[in-house]
């Protein structure tokens, strides 16, 4: 029989640890194991999986747990399925509006300046319309700031599942409206779809990332939230495709590339109205624990439908306080911390190249010795390496964290950069046409570094730092400092690379300088850690604590 002792090793964790001291009808071994250092630290689910083995009569159950733990570390079947159709609603059609608006600049622009050169009878300077584009394109930023500033609101009313139901319904008018305008001959249809569609962009973004988070147990949160940087990187994938001249890219066929961008939104509305279910957490705040266990065993592995699993979520629940207005994210200092990490992650990926690489990078290959098409095909293949580096990045999260992906992301973005305005330089000098290659690999380098780290882990940072009373708050501003600062971006960068040449890069070098020594320097690793020890760090301002073990983080 196995001798079980349950043992509290501080005032600061939420729950006791079992530990499992395990003396079978062998000689004991020389090492002690009745020593608390000696012992085999076990999860809630680990005792589960070793009582159930001795009452098979299993001889190893230590050997076989490692199985069953490597078991654990991957997702339930329909959690996976559900995180997957979920960011059809926001990462997805991120991904694909700031894309699709690359191959299709030229063609956009002109329908744009024809029916407002027609209705009012103005007419663009090449810089002015350099500024207007911009504008029509950085509009979906707006809309998003809007979206994500509502939907916590409305989450709260309501709940993630219907949440889904409202902007999906919107994202498939919003879509219809981009597509008519073309045949309305009307520029601010155009315009107002983009700015319904960046709405809805917010209010999906939002939603993905606290649900994901509170669908998902600790040890497989950091795969399941870059499901939203994987669903980016595809929808980027697909729309570069369809917006080449050789498919959809032309002045006739360019309204079906929305009409293409619905069936993700159908798919979704389809799923949330007879198969989602909402969050355990969302149950456990309304009070219902029998739907809560419901949720659990949903999304939840077999072995994790116990009571542990249910208490580790009260526990998780209630280590903030349970009701605070928006002015606690400010004065509460863990919390403010955690939105500072948030927001500064955030601020960095819309000032890390990628708006440049997204809404120029057509334009910039061709600056640099590519002919148009060439570009834009050149731009598409290359944005595979960003759906490369997103499945690299889902599958090494939970294995060496958050902080290795996102400082090193940071530092070779910088170095990538750095190495773009130095070819982009000897090009303007000597034009040596070969150049244009060395910057086309450059290119595909930034899309996969961007893609492993930074640009996944800034959609659900905020998630694992903020507790789950404000979670859904900070989500909203962290997001909607990244739709300002991709507004913004665009708008500098376009004359600025206008007018300094090269020297434009500066713009993405420095923050992204700042920003990793920054966050190596005081954010604290969220893999595999409680919310409750995530709090304490961040109330401290430490990385770690000293001596820290696995037993600690959780």
């Amino acid at each position: 029989m196995a001798t079980i002792c349950e043992v509290k090793f501080n005032e600061h964790e939420n729950s006791s640890e079992r530990i499992n001291a395990i003396f079978p009808n062998q000689p004991k071994p020389s090492r002690s194991t009745t020593a608390i250092k000696s012992c085999h630290v076990a999860k809630p689910f680990e005792n589960y999986a070793l009582e159930d083995n001795f009452a098979r009569g299993d001889n190893k159950p230590e050997e076989n747990l490692k199985a069953h733990k490597t078991s654990l570390r991957v997702p339930s079947f329909r959690l996976l399925v559900t995180g997957i159709i979920v960011v059809l609603g926001g990462g997805f059609h991120f991904g694909f509006q700031i894309s699709l608006i690359n191959p299709l600049a030229e063609t956009l622009q002109t329908f744009m300046a024809e029916a407002i050169e027609r209705r009012y009878d103005v007419h663009f300077t090449e810089i002015s319309s350099r500024v207007f584009w911009s504008s029509v394109a950085g509009i979906l930023f707006i809309g998003a700031v809007i979206g994500a500033a509502v939907i916590p609101s409305i989450m709260a009313k309501i709940g993630a599942r219907w949440s889904f139901v409202i902007s999906s319904s919107i994202m498939c008018i919003g879509l219809a409206m981009g597509a008519l305008s073309k045949f309305a001959h009307s520029a601010e249809m155009f315009v107002i779809s983009r700015l319904i569609v960046g709405i809805c962009v917010g209010m999906g973004t939002t939603l993905q990332g606290v649900f994901l988070t509170e669908i998902s147990p600790v040890y497989c949160r950091g795969c399941m939230g870059t499901l939203a940087g994987l669903s980016t990187n595809i929808g980027f994938v697909i729309a570069s495709a369809l917006g080449l001249p050789q498919l959809l890219g032309t002045p006739i066929l360019w309204p079906l590339c929305f009409y293409v961008e619905i069936i993700p939104c159908i798919i979704l509305l389809l799923f949330s109205v007879f198969i989602l279910n909402e969050s355990p957490v969302e149950f456990l705040r309304r009070g219902d624990e029998k739907q809560a266990r419901t949720a659990i065993s949903f999304y939840y592995k077999p072995e994790q439908h116990d009571n542990e699993t249910m208490k580790q979520l009260q526990m998780e629940l209630h280590s903030n306080v349970s009701s605070m207005g928006w002015k606690y994210i400010f004065t509460d200092r863990p919390t403010r911390r955690a939105l500072c990490f948030s927001v500064l992650l955030n601020v960095t990926v819309s000032f890390s190249g990628i708006m440049a690489v997204s809404f120029f990078g057509t334009f910039l290959l061709g600056g640099i010795g590519f002919t148009t098409n060439g570009a834009a095909l050149a731009n598409c293949l290359s944005s595979l390496s960003g759906t490369a580096g997103a499945i690299i990045g889902s599958l090494t999260v939970d294995k060496i964290g958050r902080r290795f992906l996102i400082v090193g992301s940071l530092i070779s973005l910088a170095v990538v950069n750095t190495g773009m305005m130095a070819l982009v330089w000897v090009f303007l000098q000597y034009h040596v046409l070969w150049l244009g290659y060395c910057f086309l690999v450059l290119f595909i380098v930034f899309l996969f570094v961007f893609s492993v780290g930074v640009g996944p882990m800034a959609w659900f940072i905020s998630t694992e730092l903020a507790g789950p009373s404000c979670r859904s708050r900070v989500q909203s501003i962290s997001n909607s400092a990244q739709y300002i600062t991709c507004f913004v971006c665009p708008i500098i960068y376009s004359p600025l690379q206008k007018l300094t040449g090269p020297l434009s890069f500066m713009l993405f070098i420095i923050p992204l300088s700042f920003s990793a020594a920054y966050i190596y320097s005081y954010m604290p690793e969220t893999q595999q850690r409680s919310t409750r020890h995530i709090r304490l760090l961040l109330d401290e301002g430490k990385r770690y604590f000293k001596g820290e073990t696995d037993v600690e983080k959780s």
